[in-house]
């Protein structure tokens, strides 16, 4: 019926925002490297399949008096490995937890601290810096910015940027409040907003980056923030509380969910609502379960909340849907490493798992974005599936603007989720090739079938001229398979036929659809 043919390669542009350069797909991807070795780091890295544009090293840190401190991954020989690897490197500043006083003095003495900042980045050759300075308040507003903004100044050719916490309700004091939203996102070449950290140790029981959460994050810094200059920061990490404990929330990586709930009896749900994972998991009496090096879970039950793939989904989308810069993680390797499988598809507006190089994965892209085409909750899209006479029946009245009906007339279809598709295709008229009360829902659908249910339901005058070597006139199709190919709707194969009575495959019907679309068919 198609064709099948390569969709040609689209060869785009790489954004440019400031000094800010994204090689993929025009949608900038960070991540942060914290707490680990320079080999693990490496190793890590190469996991990601070239998804990453940079990384942010934990290079630097801030001393009791308020020097700045190198830390021992600083180092030309791991630096020169990461330039191998074509990303840039834009080092964090970090302080602020523990060492509060300690960050204000390095802001009391910023135009010497920045001054060797900028020595530093030149003599490593980095590629700018990333200041993450928390857990001040709004009395240290000013002096936060203007650190920053000597840094700009001194280095305007580098790229500047400022982690900012998430502000769901848009507080002006506290930690929140030492940030000065509009003057960084003009200063700075973007913000990573730390959308996470919604619970913390000591928290009740909560997601870590809740649906909520983030998004009234992101709400409220766009309205004194560019979109394009807003990387949304993710979590790939999760926190655990343990019944009967008077208090929880330590923090567990997200890596090793699916190992824990393979090894020990558990309770998975999907909170919809909140779009984030929660697991109630039992270690048996007398077991201890490993989520790290040095840490252990002790026997009893514990409630987790996490990111897994479909959360990550999630998060991605709104960077499409807030039309954001890019997005940033807290910090690589603490992921689940098959995330990278699905990652920069899903960053750039794929969210099938499957479909990644496949000859129609353009056409299923745009169909999905319009709600026509649904994939399955596995995440994938299985284009080269066949069609179900159900499939088929929904994809029609949906993409016609046929509305579903209550009365059935199929008595195979009771409480079937099809039966208000085919019952409304029915009463078009659009289900002639089926004689009966029998609808066969799950039963392949050919293309024949296809095409005449589709022609029926677009109410598209047959046409009598024979195109197909396989198509009798004397069959009931023959006129309906013309008219669309008249209209421009299907091919058929190189050698002349049609195939009727193929079944026909998702990842096909998904170009017939996109022509409808461009042909304001529906």
């Amino acid at each position: 019926m198609i064709k099948k043919f390569i969709v040609p390669v689209l060869l785009i542009a790489a954004l440019l925002l400031g000094n800010v350069v994204s090689a993929n797909g025009g949608r900038y991807v960070m991540t942060y490297l914290a707490n680990g070795t320079t080999q693990r780091y490496l190793t890590n890295i190469d996991k990601t399949q070239g998804t990453l544009d940079s990384v942010a090293p934990d290079f630097f840190g801030v001393g009791d008096s308020g020097e700045l401190v190198k830390n021992n991954t600083l180092n030309k020989t791991f630096i020169a490995e990461l330039k191998k690897r074509n990303l840039k490197i834009i080092p964090f500043l970090a302080g602020g937890w523990g060492d509060r006083e300690a960050v204000r003095k390095m802001l009391a003495n910023a135009d010497a601290v920045t001054d060797e900042i900028v020595k530093v980045i030149n003599e490593y050759g980095l590629d700018g810096i990333n200041v993450d300075l928390e857990n001040l308040n709004q009395a240290d507003r000013d002096a936060h910015t203007r650190f920053i903004e000597l840094l700009k100044q001194k280095m305007p050719d580098k790229t500047v940027a400022c982690a900012v916490a998430a502000n769901p309700y848009g507080s002006t004091s506290g930690w929140q409040g030492s940030y000065d939203y509009k003057r960084l996102g003009q200063i700075c070449d973007y913000l990573m907003l730390m959308a996470y950290d919604e619970s913390y140790v000591g928290s009740a029981e909560s997601p870590v980056a809740s649906k909520s959460f983030v998004t009234r994050s992101l709400d409220n810094l766009l309205k004194d923030v560019d979109s394009k200059k807003v990387v949304l920061g993710i979590p790939f990490y999760g926190r655990y509380w343990k019944q009967g404990e008077a208090s929880g929330g330590n923090a567990i990586i997200a890596g090793v969910m699916d190992d824990l709930m393979a090894k020990f009896p558990h309770q998975f749900t999907y909170d919809e609502s909140k779009q984030s994972a929660k697991v109630v998991l039992t270690v048996p009496e007398g077991q201890t379960a490993q989520i790290s090096s040095w840490q252990s879970l002790s026997s009893g039950t514990y409630t987790i909340w996490y990111d897994n793939e479909q959360a990550v989904r999630y998060k991605l989308s709104l960077v499409n849907q807030y039309d954001l810069l890019g997005v940033g993680s807290w910090a690589l390797g603490q992921e689940d490493s098959k995330m990278w499988n699905y990652f920069g598809s899903a960053l750039n507006g794929s969210i099938f798992t499957d479909i990644s190089g496949h000859w129609a994965e353009q056409y299923i892209i745009e169909m999905a974005k319009m709600d026509i085409f649904k994939g399955y909750e596995d995440g994938t899209f299985r284009p080269d599936n066949n069609m179900t006479r159900a499939e088929g029946a929904a994809l029609v009245a949906r993409s016609t603007g046929i509305s579903p009906a209550g009365t059935s007339h199929f008595t195979d279809l009771n409480n079937h989720w099809a039966n208000g598709y085919a019952n409304a295709l029915y009463n078009k008229g659009a289900l002639s090739f089926i004689s009966g009360t029998q609808f066969l829902p799950e039963q392949k659908i050919t293309r024949e079938e296809f095409c005449m249910m589709l022609a029926d339901a677009l109410e598209l005058p047959e046409v009598s001229d024979s195109i197909f070597s396989d198509v009798s006139a004397s069959s009931p199709a023959f006129g309906k398979i013309n008219a669309l190919v008249q209209a421009g709707i299907i091919e058929g194969y190189e050698d002349g036929s049609f195939k009727p009575f193929d079944p026909i495959k998702r990842g096909e019907i998904s170009v017939i659809l996109s022509r409808l679309v461009k042909q304001d068919l529906i």
